[in-house]
């Protein structure tokens, strides 16, 4: 009994002295932290700064945890020689050039203040955690804000599925802008509820995709912190932007108010998204902030301009550069069809002088309308002449013909670009087609871009080598052959949308379709004007597998138009519909559909049976009741 007091004793006084020793610690590390932050407060006050610091969740993380803060990746140039007809596009010279040739469309008096949070274009602050995946935050805050400017809705979108479903693989060791856009361009993005964010990679949900990125501009280059005037335009054209800074200065852990400032020379290592400016801010060399909404929670800059969001002084940290802006997206329900699975990285490529042909060679899995067509832009103010074509030759040096479409114009800035066609043209299910393009830079050599990272580049390993072999460049217009570069064949950056298979049909010059037909693979209000007549006595007849019927007139389901309003021509989804042109829309019950003759024959047949069977039951109820 003795020996179990004894070891009782024991037990207790361990434990005693265990919690002694945890309360004592922990009342030392207080004080410490405490002092810490007031020292680092009278550096700040003593370099003549104007910001407060804090303790917030960020403070009490290890070096190794801070360290995993801050995953935005620049670009970098190559370190070792390119083969000749191959150059990386530096982001200098994109500052550079940018400044004298493209104007943003500046606008005449710029605000001296603006605030996109209160307008109601930003979305609330969110978490990264201590995971490298700034450069997803910001990407996804740049959409959203695009989304709430365009369609007045506050978005949740996911982080997680964009970094899970990239191809880079990058998620929480980092990653940029253009990482994140080829993905967007590509895929686009679901809803956080379907796959919420954990701060570490996971699998792919292949969650529905709510909105796709179709146009994306670089803004500055790595000298964007003097691009004051450039960025602002930049907010006002297209909304909220992508921009960077260097996070890794205690005093941006600890932010808690004020104007922040940090004026080293490092680079940029944290994405952010710039939401506004203040020119009358002071700070100790001048005036005028930013105002960043940044990815570390509402406990980080608690009692900044808002919870999670901070002003840091024009030039300070680097902010600015590498800034970039999602300029629109769309609903998705369009095919792209590409081979650059890796986007572009920087490289181009050239044929000798400022102007070059590129072309790519595409196999539609299914027949639609190509509508526009996509390409990465390597400069400002760059010319573009894009061709469709139908047939190519069977062996080097090729040739394309029987050309289908044409469209031209001008690039603004360095970045991804859809162009629209003045006329869709039909592709038909597995029969290839070609869209070329003409670039025409105003002075750099190395007009087309490519899918492309030359050997030993540590940062990028993930890429892999293998080409297509659907790509194709030329020095004249006239004569390609097939792009490699290293004696790897490399892809282009050209690619295609198609919406999906319209309900086609033959236009025929009679009201009977037994006439000559006069358009062949044509929706039906392409050959009858207007929704319930006909124009001119022509007719129409669906020419691919469902009903045998010949219109006169279009049911309502295909006229062309949205008439309920949201944004899809109108599709209503039955089987007994007798068109197909949008394959995202709903169900419709506003808009009257016609109903196949299989499913008319087949309803009728059914109600007879109904009746007989009543007649059946009534007669011979009738005979027993007789009998």
């Amino acid at each position: 009994m003795k020996k179990i007091l004894t070891t009782i004793m024991l037990l207790l006084l361990f434990l005693f002295s265990a919690v002694i020793i945890t309360v004592t610690s922990t009342s030392e590390k207080t004080p410490i932290e405490e002092l810490q932050l007031q020292k680092l407060q009278q550096r700040i006050n003593s370099s003549g700064f104007h910001y407060k610091v804090a303790k917030n969740w960020i403070t009490g993380l290890t070096p190794e945890e801070l360290s995993q803060l801050t995953g935005y990746r620049p670009p970098k140039p190559p370190v070792g020689a390119l083969p000749p007809n191959v150059s990386f596009r530096s982001f200098r010279t994109i500052d550079a050039g940018a400044v004298q040739r493209s104007t943003l469309r500046l606008t005449t008096g710029m605000p001296s203040a603006y605030d996109a949070m209160a307008l109601g274009y930003v979305t609330p602050v969110k978490n990264q955690h201590t995971c490298g995946s700034c450069w997803l935050f910001a990407a996804i805050a740049d959409i959203e804000s695009d989304v709430a400017i365009a369609d007045s809705t506050q978005s949740d979108f996911s982080e997680q599925e964009a970094g899970d479903c990239n191809i880079w693989n990058r998620f929480c060791n980092g990653g940029n802008s253009r990482i994140s856009t080829n993905y967007l361009t590509k895929k686009g993005v679901g809803n956080e509820s379907c796959h919420p964010y954990v701060a570490h990679g996971t699998a792919c949900y292949n969650c529905s995709i709510i909105k796709n990125v179709d146009n994306w501009r670089v803004i500055t280059g790595s000298s964007g912190e003097t691009q004051i005037e450039k960025i602002k335009a930049a907010i006002l054209n297209y909304g909220p932007v992508y921009s960077t800074m260097y996070a890794g200065d205690p005093g941006f852990h600890a932010y808690d108010s004020g104007v922040y400032e940090y004026w080293g020379t490092d680079e940029p290592n944290h994405a952010i998204q710039i939401i506004g400016w203040n020119d009358s801010l002071p700070h100790s060399k001048g005036s005028g902030a930013w105002l960043i909404k940044n990815s570390w929670g509402t406990d980080w800059g608690a009692h900044g301009p808002y919870p999670g969001c901070a002003w840091v002084a024009y030039g300070a940290a680097n902010i600015g550069d590498y800034t970039s802006a999602i300029t629109s997206c769309n609903d998705g329900g369009i095919q792209l069809y590409y081979h650059d699975e890796y986007g572009w990285m920087g490289y181009c490529c050239g044929m000798g002088t400022n102007t070059a042909w590129g072309a790519v060679r595409f196999i539609p899995a299914q027949s639609g309308q190509l509508r526009s067509v996509d390409f990465w832009a390597v400069d400002d103010n760059m010319q573009y002449e894009i061709m469709i074509c139908d047939n190519i030759s069977e062996s080097s040096p090729y040739t394309f013909s029987n050309q289908l479409g044409y469209q031209n114009g001008t690039t603004e800035e360095v970045g991804y670009y859809s162009v629209s066609l003045s006329t869709p043209i039909t592709v038909v299910k597995g029969d290839d087609f070609i869209v070329q393009i003409k670039f025409t830079t105003s002075g750099y050599n190395f007009p087309i871009p490519i899918d492309f990272i030359p050997p030993g580049d540590e940062y990028y390993s993930d890429w892999d080598a293998g080409g297509s072999g659907e790509s194709y460049v030329s020095a004249n217009g006239e004569t390609f052959t097939k792009l490699s570069i290293g004696g790897s064949l490399t892809d282009i950056g050209i690619r295609a949308r198609v919406s999906p298979e319209e309900c086609l049909g033959n236009c025929y010059s009679s009201t009977n379709c037994t006439g000559s037909i006069i358009a062949t693979n044509v929706p039906c209000y392409e050959c009858i004007n207007g929704n319930g007549g006909a124009a001119g006595g022509k007719s129409w007849h669906r020419s691919s597998q469902g009903h045998d019927w010949c219109f006169n007139d279009c049911p309502a389901c295909c006229d062309g138009t949205d008439n309920d309003g949201d944004s899809h021509i109108d599709y209503p989804a039955d089987e007994g519909c007798a068109c197909c042109y949008d394959y995202t829309e709903t169900e419709d019950t506003a808009v009257p559909c016609i109903p196949e003759l299989p499913s008319f024959l087949l309803l009728s047949i059914g109600l007879l049976l109904l009746m007989f069977m009543g007649y059946l039951y009534q007669h011979l109820h009738q005979y027993r009741r007789d009998g």
